[in-house]
């Protein structure tokens, strides 16, 4: 009876020191390694480890098989120090058959491959971190600002296959992470969502107007972001579209835009929060305006993950915080301004959302 009592005991341990210390453990890590050394700006930087990281940059699978099995080995060293019981029942010997050694290894070998898969599938469907490294979507995300992405929002890619698998639709106000090529070059972009299919979309002193509908903004003051040389000054604005609520700033000088654009069916119409300093849908298809297809998007940006610094540091104040109407600006007193962000948003318009498209206009939509 006490051998068998013993047997269950030392499985359990083994089964959960597996599952924690040599599967969940270090997949979460090599992961989290993985996505940080992507957002890392090396620059010119030529020392050792900076190659080894852009080298590491430029193969993400090395990357997380090598991180999973150093992460593996670091969790059972410091599990074995820091909980020496557990892992003397884990590792103490049990009466086994002569063949569970090599069911043992077959097992160990299918869990951590499929643990490394899982890893890599997480990160290609499940999130994605990006960093934004313009000011176009000031006052909303900094340069630096690193965002997760739900790659899941709107499409999941079917392993192996151009097949995209809906999951849901855009909406009028949502950040979206999409790739855009320009000169050649394929660039990745994060804007927000104006226009949807069979909207008319045009621009006003670079507020939009969607089906002869104004979007609803009210002014906050003035704004000023800092750059190393000059900075972003206008005035801050909150607009109001689709039930959200969220901060624009306008520039003296206006992106030209003197057309009227449809969205045509399968595209949306997006455009920067630093309204008149943004490559987005007005400047696509040089300058008369073009959508941005829904199978280049990438997926929703939905949660902050890093800040930066001005001096290049991260900044984890606002880790894992929703996108909304909370102004930051180092350094600088902004406490007047979020007093009159508060008074626009008592004051917000009942109605946020644009008249639908004529039917003509529809019709003619493709």
């Amino acid at each position: 009876m006490q051998t068998d009592r013993r047997k269950v005991v030392h499985r359990i341990g083994r089964v959960l020191r597996v599952a924690l210390v040599e599967l969940a453990v270090p997949a979460a890590l090599a992961w989290t390694a993985s996505r940080y050394l992507t957002l890392l700006d090396l620059g010119e930087r030529d020392s050792f480890a900076a190659r080894a990281a852009r080298a590491m940059q430029d193969h993400p699978l090395l990357l997380a098989i090598v991180s999973f099995f150093a992460f593996t080995w670091l969790a059972r060293y410091w599990s074995s120090v820091l909980f020496p019981a557990a892992s003397r029942i884990a590792a103490s010997p049990v009466p086994e058959r002569p063949s569970s050694n090599v069911w043992r290894a077959a097992g160990v070998v299918a869990l951590t491959s499929a643990a490394a898969l899982a890893a890599l599938l997480f990160r290609h469907i499940a999130f994605e971190a990006d960093r934004v490294t313009g000011t176009s979507m000031l006052p909303t995300l900094s340069p630096g600002d690193c965002v997760i992405a739900s790659r899941s929002s709107y499409a999941v890619s079917v392993p192996g296959s151009v097949r995209r698998v809906e999951t849901g639709r855009p909406r009028r106000g949502d950040l979206v992470v999409f790739e855009h090529a320009s000169d050649g070059n394929v660039e990745h972009y994060v804007k927000r969502v104006i226009g949807l299919p069979g909207d008319r979309v045009r621009m006003r002193a670079g507020h939009p107007f969607i089906n002869d509908w104004q979007v609803p903004s009210c002014d906050a003051g003035t704004y000023f972001y800092p750059l190393p040389h000059g900075g972003v000054q206008g005035r801050l604005l909150v607009e109001f579209l689709g039930g959200r609520s969220y901060l624009t700033v306008y520039t003296p000088l206006s992106v030209p835009f003197a057309d009227e654009y449809v969205v045509e069916q399968g595209e949306l119409f997006v455009l920067g929060d630093n309204r008149n300093g943004s490559v987005d849908s007005r400047s696509f298809s040089e300058g008369h305006g073009a959508g941005v297809p829904l199978n280049s998007i990438d997926g929703a940006a939905v949660r902050f993950l890093l800040g930066t610094h001005r001096d290049g540091s991260f900044d984890a104040s606002r880790l894992f915080s929703r996108f909304g109407t909370d102004l930051v600006l180092e350094g600088m007193n902004v406490e007047p301004l979020r007093v009159q962000i508060a008074r626009c948003l008592r004051e917000a318009p009942k109605n946020t959302d644009p008249p639908p498209a004529a039917p003509s206009v529809l019709a003619g939509v493709r």
